[in-house]
Parts: structure tokens; sequence; C-alpha cells
């Protein structure tokens, strides 16, 4: 007589053991994830960097002991076009996609060793930058500077027209704010990036355009 055999049932919800994986394989995985974090880590920090604020030529919008993190995607970008052979006025790319009314971070002279600035950005290359009876002008027309709690006043760098690789600044607290009124338009090259967060104080966080 034939026997009858009892089939065990598989849950389609079993888990099967996994089996040990091998030392060397484990140290592989090991390797190959810190590889990705590290190239992760270059990256960001190529692409983002973080300041702490030391100045009140900002004020009363930005004040000292904030922290802002700061996109040089543009000043990245900028260097890879540089050393590029098809580059097209690349001694401007490293300041490329600024716009009106951004805050932006910049050494002032050729010394890296300086600290940096923080201002807001008036006027692009091309534009026509006047300041007369309290107020800004780009392209002879009136822009609104709603951030203002003061006048514009200006006694030098007060109606130039910026050049391809030009841009002019100025913070936005105007009477006590060292900017291009006083030591004129600054160059592409010397732009770092502009502030897209605002991440302390936490009661403070404020992303920018």
């Amino acid at each position: 007589m034939p026997r009858l055999i009892r089939r065990r049932k598989i849950s389609v919800n079993a888990i099967e053991p996994i089996q040990p994986q091998r030392p060397r394989r484990l140290l592989a995985e090991a390797l190959r994830t810190a590889i990705y974090m590290l190239v992760l880590l270059m990256i960001s920090s190529t692409l983002v960097a973080r300041y702490r604020i030391e100045q009140t030529s900002m004020e009363p919008n930005i004040h000292p002991g904030q922290r802002v993190i700061v996109s040089q995607a543009g000043r990245t970008i900028g260097s890879w076009f540089n050393r590029s052979a098809y580059a097209a006025h690349s001694t401007s790319a490293a300041a490329a996609g600024l716009q009106h009314g951004q805050i932006v971070i910049f050494y002032e002279t050729d010394d890296l060793s300086q600290s940096p600035l923080i201002k807001r950005l008036i006027g692009l290359p091309g534009d026509t930058v006047a300041i007369h009876d309290g107020a800004t002008y780009i392209n002879n027309v009136r822009i609104p500077e709603p951030y203002l709690s003061v006048s514009t006043e200006c006694s030098n760098y007060c109606n130039l027209t910026l050049d391809t690789n030009e841009y002019y600044f100025m913070g936005d607290n105007r009477s006590v704010s060292r900017d291009s009124r006083l030591f004129g338009p600054i160059p592409g090259d010397h732009v770092i990036g502009r502030v897209v967060l605002r991440f302390w104080p936490l009661d403070q966080m404020t992303l920018f355009p």
C-alpha cells in the first residue's frame, strides 16, 4: 500500500534565513559605502557652504550671529567652464545665474585670506547704476527696495555702467555699509555664492530666492 507523504506548506510570507556573508564581501560593501559617502561629501562641500554672520551691514534683515547656507553652484560651474576650451566669457561664468536683489557673499579683493562680505546684488553686468535723491536707479528705472529702512546716499561710485564681468553690491543697512558705493564694482570671480537659507536661529529660518 503506497504511503502518503505530507508536504510542508510554505507561507508566502515566510522569511528565509540569510546565510552569513563572508568577511571579504562585508569589507567590500563597507568600502563601497565609504566611497559613496566621500563623493557625496565632496559634492556637497563644493556646491554649498555655511557661514556665520559677523557684520551689521545687512540689518535689519540679517543680524550678526545668524548662520546661513550659501549656494556655490554658480562658482563651481563657472570654474568648470573656465577649464573648457568652449567657454565663452569664462571670466564672468563664476557668478552665473545671479539675479537682482539676491543676497550674495563675495571677496572685496584678490586676498582670499580676508573675511568675505555679505551684501545685496544691485547691478548685473551691462546695467547702468545711478544713485541720487536717496534712491537707486537701474537702467534709468527706480528700483523698489522694500527691504530698506533708510534712504540711499552715495559720494563715490554713484553713476556707472557695469562691464561684462562686473557686479554692484550694497548692504541693506545703507548708512553703515561698506559696499560698491565705496570700492566700486566686484568682478565675477570674487563672488562666492548667494545665500539660499538662514538656518539659525531656528525660529528665524528663512529661504531666500
